[in-house]
């Protein structure tokens, strides 16, 4: 049910509870049809002072900072509903007000008096409120907007730069017209469907982010005549676990692009994934060679990408380390689960 739906139906029902109890109460001094008709003139003029009030006065001149305006017809319009009431209202059930005050006319006044200032009070505050909500509300759609926005365009940086890195692969491969290329081809084809329709969904199964992984490096193996050192192991249930797409595999890519596997032949890539009951912590390291320039300190536009992404998803909930000795670089993700 819409918000305006629920607004409406709260403010039916308070004006129909407070129509209830006066009736009700009134029914002590006078006789029911009377105390009825005369609930039914109180609640028509107050929630009238209120709806006016609130969406003429407060909107119009409060909210614009009209301030002297909003006071001087606050009182115009006090002194008119104040005049109704008691110039009108009172007069035609003088026998209610004389059985409530006893023939106290200051008593009367007091009440009439009390009933339109709280009414013209409670109508300002409640609309000034409803205002400000309202405008959190549409600042806060605003800023998912803007956020989702940032997400698909850095999730879009992520595509081409992972399509470029495995096609100077295949490059390679065809160069030396390597039996390898056609196979080579078909992999990369079923990656680039998981990264062209499961990275448009907002979260996608572990298992099959971890399944784009081992198909990643079974890829990045075939450019290679012999066995490259790569070792990938997986730890604890993953079982119905889901993960944002395309988090995981930009850090296994940055492995392979800084390893030094041409000019290193103990060059190597150690990937771990653990799954613990809250918390998954995704880790890599490679071996690489300072002559060798990365593109910038954190190792390229992934590890950036990636960032950036965790930030304005997952805010408060991860913790992503870099850290680069002499001859190792080390990534490692921490992903919260379960936390608020």
């Amino acid at each position: 049910m819409k918000k305006a739906n629920l607004s409406h139906i709260a403010h039916f029902t308070f004006w129909l509870s407070y129509f209830a109890i006066n009736a009700i109460g009134q029914a002590n001094f006078i006789p029911l049809d009377r105390a009825i008709l005369h609930a039914g003139l109180v609640v028509s003029l107050l929630a009238g002072l209120f709806y006016l009030n609130a969406f003429w006065l407060v909107n119009r001149y409060f909210e614009k900072k009209q301030y002297w305006r909003f006071a001087g017809w606050s009182l115009v319009i006090f002194v008119i509903f104040y005049s109704i009431r008691y110039r009108v209202e009172v007069p035609y059930f003088e026998d209610f007000f004389e059985a409530y005050s006893r023939g106290n006319e200051r008593q009367v006044k007091g009440l009439v008096l009390f009933t339109v200032l709280l009414t013209m009070l409670l109508s300002t505050l409640i609309q000034l409120l409803a205002n400000r909500m309202r405008k959190e509300r549409l600042n806060q759609e605003l800023l998912n907007q803007h956020q989702e926005a940032q997400l698909q365009f850095l999730k879009a940086q992520i595509n081409p730069h992972f399509l470029f890195n495995t096609l100077n692969n295949i490059y390679a491969l065809a160069i030396t017209r390597s039996t390898q290329t056609s196979a080579m081809i078909l992999k990369l084809s079923d990656l680039l469907r998981y990264v062209i329709y499961e990275s448009k969904k907002q979260e996608v199964l572990l298992s099959g982010e971890i399944e784009q992984i081992q198909q990643y490096i079974e890829l990045f193996q075939m450019k290679s005549e012999s066995p490259l050192q790569v070792n990938f192991t997986v730890e604890g249930t993953i079982n119905n676990v889901f993960i944002e797409p395309m988090i995981l595999i930009p850090l296994v890519e940055n492995c392979f692009k800084h390893c030094d596997f041409d000019s290193n032949p103990n060059a190597f890539v150690e990937i771990r994934l653990k799954m613990d009951t809250q918390q998954l912590t995704f880790s890599t390291q490679n071996s690489k060679n300072n002559a060798n320039q990365q593109k910038d300190k954190t190792g390229g536009v992934g590890l950036d990408n990636i960032r950036k992404r965790l930030e304005l998803n997952r805010p408060g909930q991860h913790t992503l380390t870099i850290d680069q000795e002499a001859q190792l670089f080390n990534v490692k993700l921490e992903l919260i689960y379960g936390k608020d």
